[in-house]
């Protein structure tokens, strides 16, 4: 038999005690990652972060949520948009109360926006959260 046990690699976690061998080790899931041999559980990435691969070894594959978007919890594997007529400059948002209404005469065409567009000579858009513009 053996005499030292084998442990599963950075990445990677062991669900079993007293497993046989490297199949018992598990690639950490998205949003996740592992840095050590032997490790029993996957840490997951920070708010305001995210992880779209599978068997991630450092911390340092958590990317950090950009301009017009957020995330509000540990172990996400994408951010969320801000929602359309609203946007967001600064990175590694962990709440959507980040984003900001786009200012009357200005407005947003689309979600996860890092500004707002001025309307054309001509037309407005009324209130903040533009999402439209109409003509005079």
């Amino acid at each position: 038999g053996l005499s030292v046990c084998s442990t599963c690699a950075a990445g990677q976690f062991g669900y079993v005690t007293g497993a046989l061998n490297q199949s018992y080790c598990v690639a950490c899931s998205l949003g996740s990652y592992s840095t050590g041999l032997g490790i029993s559980v996957c840490r997951l990435c920070p708010a305001g972060s995210y992880n779209t691969g599978k068997g991630a070894s450092t911390m340092l594959a958590c990317a950090i949520c950009g301009a017009g978007v957020y995330t509000t919890a540990s172990g996400a594997s994408s951010c969320t948009s801000c929602t359309t007529g609203s946007y967001w400059t600064g990175a590694g948002a962990t709440s959507s109360a980040v984003c900001s209404w786009c200012a009357p005469g200005t407005f947003g065409t689309g979600p996860g926006l890092t500004a707002c567009i001025g309307c054309a000579q001509g037309t407005f858009a009324s209130g903040a959260g533009g999402g439209r513009v109409a003509a005079c």
